[in-house]
């Protein structure tokens, strides 16, 4: 991340975070290649949001930070029934993500604030002046154009930007550069947004003022009422009709578009100091998430500490196999994890299978792994036994039935349907190919 220029290393800051707008922003940046967990669960929008927060506290240390949601219908939609009444719907699969974006803010020890009946924008707008009042720096972080009103020299703006083939890089925005994205300095937006309306929020704005016209207006006579109450001074026909019919809708969009800063939200700076994330909590969720990356940058088990003696065996022979499973038949919990070629349990071809029956021991039986060829030769001696597994015919089907039907209380490290699927208790395993480690086909 580039240096925040506008900020004075010699103030607090808090940083409020928009965050639906950081959801969708993780969401949509990944749309055209969505994270997946093995059974089948979008995890983009709790990926980005967790990428985000590392990068945001490490890189910038705040003092304070706090993530600001919309709770409910606000008195926009008393003002205007249709207001934001074309939106379009909330994807299924970003929806059903919500509560684990909420389990990531919550393992960053990251509050979450909320007002019942009031935006994320007028609440971020309340704290951001209750935080400068007390000579703090705000920081707020969302690409909505909106909160380009609140800019001062107290508060800035950071555009998180987004990613994927069309990425945008994040962007500092303060008094010295605000007009450059609208035209208008902060203390106008208001008036300039009442002017063009928002489709995606259905403000109406002035039919026939587009993004050339208004800032011109704003230019010669000022805020909206002076625009106004001038109108018959503007020579072109067309603006000036416009203007007069759309007088009433103008005044109504200035009161949708601009942001309260008097929400029901006290700044309690003790509950919004930064805390160090609960790794162990985060190491839960990115576990639940097959975070495997973050696992190891973010959050690794500490097994010294926690006392737990680890034993991983690579089985070998079909003989440990059999052993295995007679060891692991009489367990009352049974971990099962599978690795195939796609994430449909319909249509994956088995690559291996890792059991564990207690923390820190657990087995893996490899199934459809292939060395690079020029190694193939070697293989039997690689292994280091005669009988090497996988053998050359093999009853896995009649190991995973052992195991199955005597584990009592089976508890996988997800949906235990899809794990076991490809295992059906009649299969065999047939080879394909005459080396230890050629491709592998279930036959009934």
């Amino acid at each position: 991340m580039p240096e925040p220029k506008p900020l004075d290393p010699n103030r607090p800051t808090l940083f409020l975070l928009d965050g639906y707008a950081l959801i969708y922003r993780a969401f949509f940046a990944m749309i055209s290649r969505p994270l997946t967990t093995s059974s089948g669960e979008n995890t983009s929008a709790p990926f980005g949001i967790a990428r985000f927060l590392i990068r945001i506290l490490e890189d910038y240390q705040p003092a304070y930070i706090g993530a600001v949601f919309d709770a409910g219908d606000s008195f926009r939609t008393e003002l205007h029934a249709e207001y934001k009444a074309t939106r379009e719907k909330m994807p299924d699969e970003l929806r059903a993500s919500l509560p684990r974006c909420r389990e990531i803010f919550e393992g960053f020890r990251v509050p979450v604030i909320e007002a019942d009946g009031w935006e994320a924008d007028d609440v971020i707008g309340t704290l951001a002046a209750g935080a400068e009042s007390q000579g703090l720096q705000v920081v707020i972080v969302s690409g909505d154009k909106d909160f380009y009103q609140l800019i001062r020299p107290g508060t800035v703006l950071l555009n998180p930007g987004r990613g994927g083939p069309a990425g945008v890089e994040e962007e500092w925005v303060g008094p010295s550069n605000a007009a450059d994205r609208l035209g208008v300095p902060p203390e106008r937006v208001t008036d300039y947004l009442a002017l063009l309306g928002d489709v995606s929020d259905n403000v109406p704005g002035v039919r026939g003022i587009g993004k050339k016209t208004a800032p011109q207006l704003i230019d010669r006579f000022g805020g909206l009422e002076s625009i106004l109450e001038h109108s018959e001074e503007i020579e072109a026909a067309r603006i000036r009709q416009a203007l007069q019919n759309g007088a009433e809708a103008a005044r109504l969009s200035k009161q949708l578009v601009t942001i309260r800063l008097d929400a029901p939200v006290q700044l309690e700076l003790d509950d919004l100091a930064r805390e160090q994330p609960d790794r162990e909590r985060l190491r839960q969720v990115f576990l639940d998430l097959e975070f495997h990356n973050l696992l190891r940058e973010f959050a690794p088990q500490e097994t010294e500490e926690a006392g737990v003696e680890e034993s991983y065996e690579l089985v070998r022979t079909a003989e440990r196999a059999a052993e295995i499973a007679k060891e692991l038949a009489g367990s009352d919990r049974l971990a099962v994890k599978t690795l195939g070629t796609s994430a449909d349990p319909m249509r994956a071809d088995l690559i291996g299978l890792a059991l564990a029956a207690e923390p820190g021991r657990s087995f893996y039986l490899p199934f459809g792994h292939r060395p690079p060829a020029v190694v193939r030769w070697a293989l039997p001696s690689f292994w280091g036994c005669g009988n090497c597994w996988p053998p050359e015919s093999t009853s896995w089907g009649r190991i995973s039935s052992t195991i199955f039907s005597s584990s009592r209380n089976p508890v996988p490290g997800w949906p235990i349907r899809d794990s076991i699927r490809p295992l059906h208790p009649t299969a065999w395993i047939q080879v394909v190919g005459s080396t230890p480690w050629s491709s592998w086909r279930w036959t009934d």
